[in-house]
């Protein structure tokens, strides 16, 4: 008997963690004035709540996701910053800055190093899940370059995309690269051998205008939104489409995507103001959330359970999604 409880029990809280996201589980938390400017990145802590956010201001963030309230800011010498990526640890930020990537110690909040080489604007940056590598890449010389953190000796540079970078990110065991971009017709998905430094998978995305790129936190999937309003998913696996979504209204531009971590839902972002939630396996619309402002990012928190959009008006949204 005592077994069979247990089994129940079991079962119940297996089917209580795979809940889907519904209107009765959407909360705003916080509405802020994030930045003098159009915000340009949000990236979420490890543990889940605290979110960095850069704006075209050139300043740094750091928010209390649950109060909704900014705990600190970084007087960091830029004009502006194009991307931002946290470390695994928490313990460091880099940040696109024109033509470097800085590397700034999250307790101190000084530059400890600054990865130079570009020749023009960097466009995309990540970090290696253990900390010891980042990736950059800049707007048009067609490079993804790989740095070592500690020394910010360029180690390998990756060719041959001659697009524009949208999107960056290693793979989860740490031997790939996952490199995004677009620029009139060259549209693909790159994955490199870090080892090799070949290119061992090339996804072609068609000859449509793309508008957003992004990666899953998993590494397994990719995420592109067209200019006639759809969102594909790709299974960088098998390098096939698996999922095809339609935003129905006409003239809507989607500027901004992400996947929570278990895959269950997907979130855009469009130039008139509004998040749709998608879910993928029935390929409808769950719930639409209101931003107001055209939303340059979009962030889903390590547990899935709440939602960040910064806008291209200086206002970053926080939600509570499940």
């Amino acid at each position: 008997m005592r077994k069979r409880l247990f089994l129940i029990a079991f079962f119940l809280a297996v089917i209580g963690m795979a809940f889907e996201v519904n209107a009765q589980t959407i909360q705003e938390i916080k509405t802020v004035k994030a930045h003098d400017n159009g915000v340009t990145s949000i990236a979420f802590f490890p543990e889940g709540r605290l979110l960095i956010s850069s704006g075209r201001d050139g300043t740094l963030k750091i928010w209390d996701i649950i109060e909704g309230k900014e705990i600190y800011r970084f007087n960091v010498k830029s004009n502006s910053f194009n991307s931002l990526a946290v470390s695994k640890n928490g313990r460091y930020v880099i940040v696109a800055s024109e033509k470097t990537a800085k590397i700034i110690d999250l307790k101190t909040g000084q530059e400890i190093k600054s990865l130079t080489g570009h020749v023009s604007s960097v466009s995309g940056v990540s970090i290696s899940p253990n900390g010891k590598y980042a990736l950059t890449s800049d707007y048009y010389d067609g490079k993804v370059r790989l740095f070592d953190v500690q020394t910010g000796e360029e180690l390998r540079s990756f060719s041959d995309h001659r697009a524009q970078f949208v999107a960056l990110a290693f793979s989860p065991d740490e031997r790939y690269i996952l490199s995004g971009g677009f620029l009139r017709n060259n549209q693909y998905i790159k994955i490199w051998s870090i080892e090799k430094g070949e290119e061992i998978l090339s996804i072609s995305l068609g000859p449509k205008d793309i508008y957003a790129l992004s990666f899953s936190q998993d590494g397994r999937y990719a995420l592109s939104a067209y200019e006639d309003g759809v969102i594909k998913v790709w299974d960088l696996k098998t390098g096939k489409e698996t999922v095809s979504l339609k935003v129905e209204e006409k003239d809507i531009f989607i500027i901004s995507l992400a996947m929570s971590p278990d895959g269950t839902y997907i979130a855009s972002g469009d130039d008139l103001g509004k998040i749709t939630l998608w879910n993928p396996k029935t390929k409808k619309i769950s719930y639409i959330i209101e931003h107001g402002e055209p939303i340059n990012v979009i962030a889903i928190s390590p547990d899935g359970k709440y939602l960040v959009s910064g806008g291209d008006y200086k206002t970053i949204k926080m939600w509570k999604v499940r």
